[in-house]
């Protein structure tokens, strides 16, 4: 009896578990994008430059960081120059 009411309880919390996690999932504005969170890498060909930039989740989810920076070799007269940029994503939950 002891045994049964265990694994009773123990699905009704799985079931619990599995709920809340599934309703995170949904209330996830960022879903869509997760692929793109990380640090990234470009690498042109020898003389057309490179950089990097990363992307990353901020103040508790709210808002996507995006810090880019970015190498070019001197060319035509031009000197070599580096850039750095960077921007916040803010996106709204949609409204069913």
């Amino acid at each position: 009896m002891k045994n049964a009411i265990a694994r009773i309880l123990f699905s009704l919390l799985l079931i619990l578990v599995g709920g809340t996690l599934q309703a995170q999932a949904k209330d996830d504005p960022w879903d869509p994008f997760r692929f793109l969170i990380g640090d990234w890498v470009g690498e042109g060909k020898e003389g057309q430059g490179s950089g990097y930039f990363s992307l990353t989740p901020d103040l508790q989810g709210k808002v996507l960081v995006r810090k880019n920076h970015a190498e070019l070799p001197a060319a035509n007269g031009r000197p070599a120059a580096a850039h750095d940029d960077g921007d916040l994503q803010k996106r709204r939950r949609q409204i069913p």
